[in-house]
């Protein structure tokens, strides 16, 4: 049954909307050399805050969603522009790099049924703003689903400010709108799911084409296939890295290395799994990983007419995450919530509907190890059927290799963070609050590595694997005073190949066939210590 609308209601650039069931009173830091404290409050009136960046003279500059910019001077927030001066009265992309402000946002139309994205520059010390690019109208979707141009992330050279256009569905289905014809049998549109590489000097605003063929042939299309990818970074390496938020289903939230011209699944691929609703038997009834809502307004309805999937592309697949954090998942065959890293596997890539918000990597390697090079994200729900301390929080991101990572929960308690930063070596945590207003801060994270209870695949000198590499046998040594908890031995998949929970100094890993795999090692102390070893053939 298609789904019909008659008007939008906007909710924050398509994310679950404000449903906090009760007020936090307070964060959880759960590593000791992390110091957290509040640097600003803002006033309730003020629109919903949703991004944070750093102007020219080092102070924090936030936007809110209706065009407003503040810069925090003597921790207080002071205006700078407002929608008047850029004309852009619904901001939801916002960074600044050099003496340039970079927003980006889609305006709903007088006819209420169609919206058009916008990607504007401003000019610091002149305050003159130029229109870099412009879309066609494109049609609403329906309330907290549909995604608008809902982020932007500047080139590390400045030449490029990449754009997200988010869905307009849920999941690929049918969204009619009522007495408009024009969107009969209408699902996402040539638009949507795209990022686009618009140029920072352009003579003429460009010209974003809600036609297919165009699109294609665009030098502006960057990558398509991602529902919502609203958190962006550039990673120390260099490469362009994003947190995708996926649909109503208790699958996981992705998180991708971006290459320019790949296709990341959506609407056939979900959060590394593929769409049931493509599927001509699927029965959502059977659907244990439907919340007992989800199908309410037909979203997931047996859909006979769903697209077919291309035969002739190679979806790109989110990192896996070996946790320990941020991995639960739900069994689509018993409906129990599981933890993925106590069960020996891994999750593709964080727990379902923890809609990844903001992601930043220490690039400059300011902090000590462990967390020197590496990534923080924050996560804006906290799902309540997947546990409670879930989301609503402040990650740790280790990178390891190309395909997996391992994410460790730094600080919980958040009220919807919604960005973060890394400055001089601390991270700003922007947290949007309470529906009515309430509880909207800026936090400032501070880092002391002596007393950390973190390790990472750079700090390994308290870990000892050797011979490395072997065909029979590994012997370790750690700290003597150190009591271990338990030892793993997981594949690059995160699979996990041997588990004791007893010490052991050597190990037996002749029948392991011959590859890489990690060794992990959690102490009583709370420490988790991972060393790479080859198994070469016996």
């Amino acid at each position: 049954m298609p789904l019909k609308q008659l008007y939008f209601l906007p909710i924050l650039f398509g994310l679950s909307p404000l449903l906090p069931q009760k007020e936090l009173t307070g964060q959880s830091v759960k590593d000791p050399s992390l110091s957290i404290s509040v640097l600003t409050e803002m006033s309730p009136r003020q629109e919903i805050p949703v991004q944070l960046s750093e102007l020219p003279n080092g102070n924090l500059v936030y936007s809110t969603l209706d065009g407003e910019i503040y810069e925090i001077l003597d921790n207080r927030p002071r205006l700078l522009y407002d929608a008047e001066d850029h004309d852009l009265p619904y901001v939801s992309g916002m960074e600044v790099k050099g003496d340039y402000i970079y927003i980006c946002g889609s305006v709903v139309q007088p006819d209420q049924v169609t919206m058009v994205g916008y990607v504007i520059k401003g000019h610091l010390p002149s305050g003159e703003w130029t229109i870099l690019a412009k879309s066609d109208p494109y049609f609403l979707g329906r309330s907290f689903n549909d995604h608008r141009f809902s982020a932007l992330l500047v080139s590390l050279d400045e030449q490029f400010v990449f754009v997200h256009s988010g869905t307009r569905t849920n999941a690929g289905e049918v969204h009619e709108l009522d007495g408009i014809p024009a969107t009969n049998n209408l699902r996402d549109q040539p638009i949507r799911g795209k990022l686009f590489k618009i140029p920072t000097s352009t003579d003429t605003t460009i010209h974003l084409s809600n036609d297919s063929t165009i699109l294609k042939n665009s030098p502006y299309l960057y990558v398509e296939g991602l529902r919502h990818l609203f958190a962006m970074a550039w990673g120390t390496d260099g490469k362009f890295y994003g947190g995708s938020n996926s649909d109503r289903r208790d699958v996981a939230e992705a998180f991708y290395e971006i290459k320019e011209g790949q296709h990341y699944g959506f609407p056939w691929w979900i959060g590394g799994e593929p769409n049931p609703i493509q599927f001509s038997d699927y029965d959502p009834d059977k659907d244990l990983l439907l919340p007992g809502n989800a199908n309410n307004q037909g979203y997931y309805d047996n859909d006979p007419n769903f697209p077919m999937m291309p035969d002739n592309i190679d979806f790109v697949q989110p990192y896996k995450n070996i946790g320990p954090d941020a991995d639960r998942y739900r069994d689509a065959q018993t409906g129990n919530i599981m933890d993925a890293s106590a069960q020996g596997r891994s999750t593709t890539t964080f727990s379902p509907h923890r809609s990844p918000t903001g992601l930043v990597f220490d690039r400059q390697r300011l902090l000590s190890p462990p967390f020197e090079g590496d990534a923080f994200m924050v996560s804006y729900t906290n799902n309540s059927r997947l546990l409670n301390s879930d989301g609503h929080d402040l990650l740790h991101l280790e990178l390891i290799g190309d395909d997996t990572l391992s994410a460790r929960q730094l600080i919980s308690g958040f009220i919807h963070p919604i960005d973060v930063i890394l400055k001089e070596g601390k991270l700003f945590i922007l947290e949007l609050g309470n529906s009515n207003g309430t509880g909207r801060k800026i936090y400032e994270v501070t880092f002391d590595a002596t007393t950390s209870n973190q390790s990472s695949l750079k700090d390994q000198p308290l870990l000892r694997v050797f011979p490395n590499p072997s065909s029979d046998h590994l012997n370790l040594t750690w700290p003597e005073s150190w009591r271990v908890k338990s030892i793993q031995i997981y594949n690059q998949k995160g699979e996990n190949q041997l588990f004791f929970t007893d010490p052991k100094s050597s190990i037996d890993i002749r029948k392991l066939p011959a590859q890489t795999y990690y060794l992990e090692v959690k102490f009583e102390n709370g420490r988790i210590l991972v060393q790479p070893f080859v198994k070469t053939q016996n």
